[in-house]
């Protein structure tokens, strides 16, 4: 596989990202009630949190090149554009149940399909002889 190496760097943060989101979930007990209707200002600012890792996910996946976008055609990278966009100029008004679906629904095959990108990505560059980024 050949890769542009921004896309490796956007695929190991996007990666990261989602680790991230769903160690915060973990960690701090959030759940479909305080994302959705945060009750404190702890919760609410959890849930932003929360929101600024989903626009940083949709952010660099948006940005991922046309090539490797086309070699994974099962991800719906429209509406990755679309919601990344909802998020940098419509947070005021986001839909937390939408958001609170992507996180639930929408991140699972983003991820897989990150650790197939790496896979291939490390096994190319192993068979090549270099070491990777």
């Amino acid at each position: 596989m050949t890769a542009m190496p921004n896309d490796v760097l956007r695929v190991k943060e996007i990666d990261r990202l989602i680790d991230d989101l769903h160690r915060r979930l973990e960690a701090f007990h959030l759940d479909e009630r305080t994302v959705l209707s945060p009750e404190t200002f702890e919760e609410e600012a959890l849930a932003d949190l929360l929101f600024i890792d989903m626009y940083r996910i949709l952010e660099e996946a948006s940005n991922l090149s046309f090539e490797t976008q086309s070699s994974y055609p099962d991800i719906p990278w429209t509406q990755i554009r679309g919601m990344r966009n909802r998020f940098a100029h419509e947070y005021f008004n986001l839909n937390r149940e939408v958001a609170w679906s992507v996180i639930e629904n929408d991140l699972e095959p983003l991820q897989a399909m990150t650790q197939s990108f790496l896979a291939a990505y490390d096994a190319d560059d192993a068979r090549d002889g270099n070491s990777a980024l």
